[in-house]
């Protein structure tokens, strides 16, 4: 399933902003 790769890239990318 391509959404849920999507939407791993999505909080990765959530997790490395508040990761400061």
């Amino acid at each position: 399933m391509p959404n849920l790769s999507w939407n791993l890239v999505h909080l990765r990318w959530l997790l490395k902003l508040v990761d400061f």
